[in-house]
């Protein structure tokens, strides 16, 4: 099944996002400010030193084994690499995002706070962590790290960020040049690393992470292609029972790996099941002027059609921000209703019985999900006298784009997908760079009914689904959508025998 390759720009400078078919959008943006620090729960386990968690008298035991049909890695370095299915284990973040939670919880910072209308931000690091290659991690170490990316990447995460201060080991400050939600931008599934500089082997014999695993092997280009092993200086500390160690395996028989008990999770395309909904969904923009036009366009739409066709690739959509992301508002199941399209049409002046009605589409062709939605749209049009024409470049009458988000916000969707349109609904998304936490809830709440009821600007027909499998037994494995197809190795345990 070919897909639209995801789109996950990390920039914020692109003037162009989502004003062509062919192109989706996750670039950075979105504000926050809380009054108070975000800590850790106070009922968090305190970290384990290494000597306790991790005896080396504990039997390695049989590794974790990743099956997946393409490379596990393309690129090493932090700053730069796409490649987190294994590096997610390796490298970590100043926070990381909980989609059963909606927001981010303590990860290399304990708490944050931001001041200034969502301009300045301040991280406070967990105390007695270390790199793999020995150094401490410190407010020194991790502003190196993030102005490395940033110099390296000027399409990475940190693009809001007009400085960076240390005032001491454990405080880091960041001074934006906009208002931005710093606290789910450091959790970001891509370029958001906090890394040993030093340490980067771009040859993949070392790695600079903080990570609870460090590079044992890698074979490029061979089917047992990366080896992960424990860290035992991992800041968390070792529990009986977990995984030590991790084989990454390139096959096309990932499915048939895990039905034999050779692999514990296979990845990817026909070799698992339909897990839980990611935050990449198929956004279909009506641009024409006349609102009775753009109700009929919804009502044409078969969205259980297209789901159908695809399946089980994708779920049906329920508003326009996927669940489990900021700024996710629930809305009922969209239908397709022909009498209501036919009705609707001719109450515009078209129909069978009326002049035809010419409209436009932009989409990738090459892009599955939106051939066949176009495809079935373009049929059901047809029955109405109204004919839909593919029209590369800008300025459609309707518009389809697959989004997925940089890091888990929906701001960077409003904002790119529909700034513009007036000054009213400019002005509301604008006043979303400003909130955080609750505060935000209803905002995204009220926006969303203005784009989908008021104006029919919108919809979102499906959702893609994560396609995965994991072998019995193994607990703790959270399917997390805001890092696609990454298990978090050591938060599992592992199957009896």
């Amino acid at each position: 099944m070919r897909w639209h390759k995801r789109l996950l720009v990390a920039g914020i400078t692109s003037a162009v996002a989502l004003t062509t078919a062919s192109c989706g959008s996750g670039e950075t943006g979105g504000t926050g400010q809380a009054a108070e620090p975000t800590q850790a729960p106070s009922s968090a386990a305190p970290a384990q030193s290494p000597t306790q968690s991790a005896p080396q008298a504990q039997e390695d035991g049989k590794p974790f084994v990743y099956a997946h049909s393409g490379p596990v890695i393309t690129d090493w370095d932090p700053a730069t690499t796409r490649d987190i299915a294994a590096l997610a284990n390796v490298y970590e973040t100043l926070t990381r995002y909980d989609s059963g939670a909606g927001k981010p919880v303590p990860a290399l910072a304990t708490e944050w706070s931001a001041t200034g209308g969502g301009k300045v931000w301040t991280f406070k690091l967990r105390q007695g962590v270390t790199f793999h290659s020995g150094a401490a991690l410190d407010a020194a170490a991790a502003k190196k790290a993030i102005e490395r990316t940033m110099s390296a990447n000027p399409d990475s995460v940190w693009a809001p960020v007009q400085k960076i201060a240390a005032p001491d080991a454990g405080t880091l400050t960041f001074t934006l040049k906009h208002a931005a939600r710093l606290d789910l931008i450091a959790a970001a599934p891509r370029t958001a690393y906090v890394y040993d500089t030093e340490a980067i082997d771009k040859s993949g014999k070392s790695d600079g992470g903080t990570g609870p695993y460090t590079v044992a092997a890698w074979r490029k280009g061979q089917e047992n292609e990366l080896e992960l092993k424990a860290y035992d200086g991992y800041w968390e500390g070792w529990r009986p029972g977990q995984y030590r160690k991790a084989t990454f395996r390139v096959t096309s028989d990932a499915a048939g790996l895990l039905a034999r008990g050779e692999a514990d999770f296979a990845a990817g395309g026909e070799s698992g099941v339909t897990g839980t909904p990611s935050f990449e969904s198929l956004l279909v923009r009506f641009n024409v002027d006349n609102r009775t036009i753009r109700q009929a366009l919804r009502a044409a739409i078969d969205y259980d059609g297209v789901v159908a066709a695809l399946g089980g690739e994708v779920v049906k959509g329920r508003g326009l921000v996927p669940p489990g992301l900021t700024g996710h508002t629930p809305s009922p199941d969209p239908a397709q209703d022909l009498a209501e399209t036919q009705r609707l049409v001719e109450s515009a002046g078209y129909g069978p019985d009326n002049p035809e009605l010419t409209l436009t589409v932009g989409y990738d062709k090459d892009d599955e999900g939106q051939a066949t939605l176009v495809k079935k749209l373009r049929a059901t049009l047809g029955g109405v006298n109204v004919s839909l024409r593919a029209k590369p470049g800008t300025g459609q009458d309707i518009t389809l784009t697959t989004w997925a988000p940089a890091y888990p916000d929906a701001y960077p969707l409003f904002r790119d997908a529909f700034s513009g349109r007036s000054k009213e609904l400019d002005q509301a998304i604008a006043a979303l760079a400003a909130l955080d936490g609750d505060a935000a809830v209803p905002a995204y709440a009220d926006l969303q009914k203005k784009l989908v009821e008021d104006e029919v600007a919108a919809v979102v027909p499906y959702v893609r689904a994560h396609r995965h499998a994991l072998g019995a037994g193994i607990g703790g494995y959270v399917d997390e959508p805001a890092y696609p197809h990454v298990v978090f190795l050591h938060d599992l345990a592992r199957a009896a025998g």
